[in-house]
């Protein structure tokens, strides 16, 4: 059970609190998380009342929360709340039909002397690295 008066992220009273709790804080402490909910959602006559229903986000995703009447005989607020959603929508892009390739282009453009490739491409790593102090700075 959360009691109200312990508060979330930041304003909770860390020393009131038992191991369990206390990870329970600094999870959302941790995550940058915000509880939503900081009213009393069950009252039952005379007894103090306790938040019960948590609303924990990350962002400014959930806005007009409201706590309307129980249902029924019930002793738990109706929590009603609206969400921010932004959905963005990308194009599904043209995929590649393997089964229809160019098999025999493809080895004749892979068809070069690899050793040749390579050793260009070593050296060209190789200078560059010689060179680097020349283009970095230096703490």
């Amino acid at each position: 059970m959360w009691y109200p008066e312990h508060g979330f992220g930041a304003s909770a009273k860390c020393s009131s609190l038992n191991d369990n709790e206390m990870a329970f804080v600094s999870s959302i402490r941790e995550n940058l998380l915000r509880q939503q909910v900081v009213n009393p959602t069950r009252q039952r006559g005379s007894d103090t009342p306790h938040i019960l229903d948590l609303v924990i986000t990350s962002e400014d995703f959930v806005s007009e929360i409201t706590h309307l009447s129980p249902l029924g005989m019930s002793d738990h607020c109706i929590v009603k709340f609206t969400c921010q959603q932004h959905f963005t929508q990308y194009k599904n892009h043209e995929k590649l039909r393997l089964d229809r390739c160019y098999y025999q282009r493809l080895r004749e453009l892979l068809n070069i002397n690899w050793d040749d490739f390579l050793q260009v491409t070593k050296n060209f790593v190789m200078t560059c690295g010689k060179n680097l102090n020349l283009l970095c700075m230096t703490a």
